[in-house]
């Protein structure tokens, strides 16, 4: 197993592509309609709309008439709408997640701190099992804080008591690991390399 995970005791984990898989092209592919996935993936996926969905201030309703003003976007609202609350089926379990438990047993404290809509987060922790590991849940779209503004940061140490340089944190994100950096805690940019075994 990584040394990094075995030396810290809090082990805090984003879920998107570290515990579930999350790939916007396949999104698209699967869920917009035929000609439209490049539409799909600038003002839908990569919305700001999208963003404030992570953040907690838009319902899914809201986000998919903000994102249909675009006039490319016309007339899209019952599909943006099918995929915004459908997107998290097609998440897949990795192999981070599968190390929960082997984690647990030894000892660590198991945390998430994760971007998220409000409604995809609530189908994600009814789906999966291994979410009632943690010990703490900062998700952003109940905090209205998302990564990497240092709120969310100093929310996870301060919410749960977790000791900043016994905690080590894995994000598929760069940014979003060197920003926990600047709180003491370790940062790991994982991009499925880390020794879960």
């Amino acid at each position: 197993m990584d040394i990094r995970l075995v030396e810290k005791g809090h082990i805090v984990f984003d879920i998107g592509n570290v515990l579930l898989s999350f790939c916007p092209d396949r999104a698209v592919n699967e869920l917009a309609p035929d000609g439209k996935e490049k539409l799909y993936l600038k003002h839908v996926v990569g919305s700001h709309s999208w963003q404030e969905l992570d953040r907690g201030t838009l319902t899914y309703d809201e986000a998919a008439n903000i994102m249909c003003e675009h006039p490319e976007m016309a007339g899209e609202y019952d599909n943006v709408s099918h995929f915004l609350y459908n997107f998290p089926k097609l998440m897949r379990i990795l192999p981070a997640a599968n190390a929960l438990h082997k984690l647990k047993s030894m000892g660590k404290k198991l945390y998430v701190l994760s971007n998220f809509h409000k409604p995809a987060f609530e189908r994600v922790y009814k789906e999966y099992s291994f979410f009632k590991l943690f010990d703490g849940l900062c998700v952003s779209c109940y905090l209205h804080q998302i990564k990497p503004e240092p709120d969310i940061y100093i929310s996870l140490l301060t919410d749960n008591s977790i000791p900043a340089e016994d905690a080590v944190f894995i994000d598929d994100v760069l940014e979003n690991a060197k920003a926990a950096e600047q709180f003491g805690i370790t940062g790991i940019h994982y991009q499925n390399d880390i020794d879960f075994s």
